[in-house]
């Protein structure tokens, strides 16, 4: 019985660290993206303010 108890919670902490993983890595795409879709805007803006 150990070693079924041992087996899930050593299952359910490597299933809780891969979505702790994946949802870090979602996150900093999404910031990285968004800070270059802003500095994109930006840039278009002051173009357009200079034309």
């Amino acid at each position: 019985m150990r070693s079924g108890l041992a087996s899930f919670i050593r299952f359910s902490a490597g299933m809780m660290l891969f979505i702790s993983l994946s949802l870090g890595i979602t996150y900093a795409v999404s910031v990285y993206e968004q800070g270059k879709s802003r500095e994109a805007q930006a840039a278009a803006a002051l173009e357009a303010m200079l034309r």
